[in-house]
C-alpha cells in the first residue's frame, strides 16, 4: 500500500463508488441508531488507484437510506448548495492491485472481529451505560448482556 498525502476530504455521498464485492452484511439499523446518537464520526476510505471505496460500506448505504427519506443531517456531514450530502472521505491511500485492495477489505472488517471481548468488563461497561444513559446506538442492548451473564 502506497501512501501519498493522506488527508479527509468532503466528497458528495452520491459520487462514492463502492467496491466491486463486498462480502461483509451489515446491520443496517444498528448503523442508523448510532449515527443517530454519535454523528458520523469515522470517515470512509477510499482507494486512489480505482476511486472505490474499500471500508464504510455500511454506513455509505445508511447515511443514502437517511438521504432518501429525508431524514436530518447527521452530525459531520455537510450538505451543498444543491442539497447533496457531503462525506469525510480518507483520501490518499493507494493500494499495489485490485486484490490487495480486495484483502484490505476483508482485513478491515475481520480483524475488529478477532479481538474478541473481555466479557466481565465489557458486562460492566455496558450495565454502567444503560444506568447513566442508555445503550441506543452501541449495537448491545439488555437481551445482549442477558445472554453474556448466561454464557459466564
Amino acid at each position: 500500500m502506497e501512501i501519498n498525502n493522506v488527508r479527509v476530504e468532503y466528497t458528495k455521498l452520491n459520487e462514492i463508488q463502492e467496491a466491486d464485492r463486498n462480502v461483509k452484511d451489515h446491520d443496517i439499523g444498528s448503523i442508523h441508531e448510532s449515527i443517530n446518537r454519535f454523528g458520523f464520526t469515522s470517515p470512509l476510505l477510499l482507494n486512489e488507484s480505482t476511486g472505490k471505496l474499500v471500508a464504510g460500506h455500511g454506513r455509505v448505504e445508511a447515511l443514502k437510506q437517511k438521504k432518501q427519506f429525508s431524514e436530518e443531517l447527521p452530525m459531520n456531514i455537510k450538505e451543498d448548495e444543491d442539497g447533496s450530502w457531503l462525506v469525510p472521505v480518507i483520501r490518499g491511500v493507494s493500494f499495489k492491485s485490485e486484490e490487495e485492495a480486495q484483502a484490505y477489505l476483508l482485513a478491515d472488517n475481520r480483524l475488529v472481529e478477532l479481538g474478541g471481548w473481555n466479557t466481565s468488563a465489557l458486562i460492566e461497561e455496558l450495565e454502567k451505560l444503560a444506568e447513566e444513559s442508555t445503550l441506543e446506538g452501541t449495537g448491545f442492548d439488555d437481551s445482549d448482556i442477558q445472554a453474556m451473564y448466561e454464557d459466564l
